[in-house]
């Protein structure tokens, strides 16, 4: 997972790209990274309510692997985005958003590894 500040103006995603862009002032505290739980819950962009993470893996085909060993990635207040499956509607990215997250899911680039 790759996590870098990007511009929210005119952000152009590919419909099956593994990358999103959050408002990252709509993010409580920490990011951190984990793998999903029983029990987690979600309000995916565009619901009103919640919905089981289980729920949201199953109507994406995932396999038993995929769906144990896909990363999340979350804050303080719960999950923000599970890569190709759903991006949290509350730090969804509007006309208000000053700051905004990228982040992509995929092999880390060598340009990364330059220290």
């Amino acid at each position: 997972l790759q996590l870098g500040a990007a511009e929210p103006k005119n952000y152009l995603r590919a419909p099956d790209s593994l990358d999103v862009l959050l408002d990252l002032d709509k993010t409580s505290g920490p990011l951190s990274i984990r793998r999903a739980e029983t029990g987690d819950r979600m309000q995916p962009l565009g619901m009103t309510g919640t919905k089981l993470v289980s729920d949201l893996y199953q109507e994406a085909r995932l396999t038993l692997t995929a769906r144990r060993l896909l990363p999340m990635l979350c804050d303080t207040l719960g999950i923000i985005w599970i890569p190709g499956v759903a991006l949290a509607d509350r730090v969804r990215i509007d006309a208000g958003t000053k700051r905004a997250l990228h982040a992509r899911f995929g092999p880390i680039e060598e340009s990364h590894w330059d220290v």
